[in-house]
């Protein structure tokens, strides 16, 4: 998310836009084509190849009855992890959501599920009749929705030739209602470079219904079925120990924990070894509701004009817990500097990368997470008097 090469410029703005994180999925075919089965046997028994040596893996019966959609997708999150060779790798780079799909009336959410990973894909399960049911997408495809319409667009997102289909999930099935193509010949360009069409999609060839058409025919069928001027992506990800405190208590997992501004011209490092001392740690932000609750207090107590160091570290992206161990970041997806107001991709604010600070913008009354200096007042003294950092305390 910092300094990227400018010819990795197409592929930011198109994940930006789709509110993702830089991910490569992959997904059975056969589940592609058949979105939305129940799992009929009674344990999915599958072979995994773990430091070579190849071991049989009895997954959790996803066809089994389930009492609650807390249950049922509490029982799928442990599927999906058990079944990754590196399961600790899996609970950390696994990401959910709970969205609206359709107008149910009783509100039970749909769970989305996203992995950064180069082997996975996305997926989308539901609850219905006591049973999940899920439609599993293809590692070179992302999706949006309309919310509460049922409705939802699973669409290219890399310069492949992919399906674009729409689903709709009516009566607790996903079903397969339109589809089309796009992806980016190099056969019909000066060169191969990649460019963006006018919806900022890596795409010059277009197909709907099995049949070439221009951009604008392929946009007039899409909307004619999904108005994708309504369409949204999942915003409030959560990583696996969230969604499972969500799921069952529901409540993120810093609910009861305090936060305190202190205000110094401190260095990072000085920051994180002072909140130790008081028993705290600078604040591990891995839930929507935790980034509500510090901006809340920022906002309170007159703070909008400072930066706050947090605990959070460059190359690798991580946060620093309070035990000194360490998760990657990222599931916050639009908490990152790239969406904040003034975020120029080319000359980034603190050149020198290597923690996190959290800076106020007033246009969209929001924070958002830059990487600076560890010695920010050292690089760049005229933020002398602007620096604090935020104490997270566990009790």
């Amino acid at each position: 998310m910092h300094k990227k090469q400018t010819v990795f410029l197409a592929s930011l703005i198109l994940l930006a836009q789709t509110g993702f994180c830089a991910c490569q999925k992959q997904q059975n075919s056969q589940d592609a084509e058949n979105p939305g089965n129940l799992v009929q046997n009674s344990a999915q028994i599958e072979s995994i190849n773990n430091n070579n040596t190849e071991q049989s893996v009895i997954l959790p019966d996803l066809s089994a009855e389930f009492s609650t959609w807390q249950e049922a997708y509490t029982v799928y999150m442990d599927y999906l992890i058990q079944k990754n060779p590196d399961q600790e790798t899996a609970k950390n780079i696994y990401r959910f959501a709970l969205i609206q799909l359709d107008d149910d009336p009783e509100q039970i959410p749909e769970l989305y599920f996203l992995s950064c990973s180069d082997a996975i894909g996305e997926a989308v399960a539901t609850w219905h009749d006591k049973h999940l049911v899920r439609l599993e997408l293809s590692n070179t495809s992302a999706a949006d929705y309309i919310e509460t319409s049922g409705l939802l667009y699973h669409h290219p997102s890399k310069a492949t030739h992919s399906p674009a289909t729409v689903y709709e999930l009516k009566n607790g099935m996903f079903e397969k209602i339109a589809s089309g193509a796009y992806w980016w010949d190099s056969t019909k360009a000066n060169d191969d470079r990649i460019e963006m069409d006018s919806r900022n999609r890596p795409a010059n060839t277009y197909e709907w219904a099995g049949k070439s058409v221009s951009e604008q025919e392929f946009d007039q069928n899409l909307n004619a079925i999904y108005d994708t001027e309504r369409s949204i992506r999942p915003q409030d990800w959560y990583p696996v120990d969230e969604m499972l405190s969500i799921l069952e208590t529901g409540k993120h997992l810093s609910a009861t924990h305090r936060y305190e501004f202190i205000t110094a011209d401190v260095s990072w490092t000085e920051a994180q070894a002072l909140c130790r001392e008081n028993g705290g740690y600078l604040a591990v932000i891995t839930a929507p509701e935790e980034r509500q609750i510090i901006l809340d207090q920022l906002r309170e107590q007159n703070l909008t004009e400072n930066l706050f160091f947090v605990g959070y570290q460059v190359n690798p992206e991580r946060w620093i817990l309070a035990d000194q161990s360490e998760v990657p970041a990222g599931n916050l997806i639009n908490f990152w500097e790239y969406q904040a107001p003034d975020y120029n991709f080319i000359e980034p604010e603190f050149e020198i990368q290597e923690c996190g600070i959290l800076k106020y913008y007033p246009e969209t009354d929001q924070i958002y997470l830059f990487a600076a200096p560890d010695e920010l007042i050292s690089t760049l003294p005229d933020y002398a008097g602007k620096i604090g950092y935020v104490c997270e305390y566990d009790n």
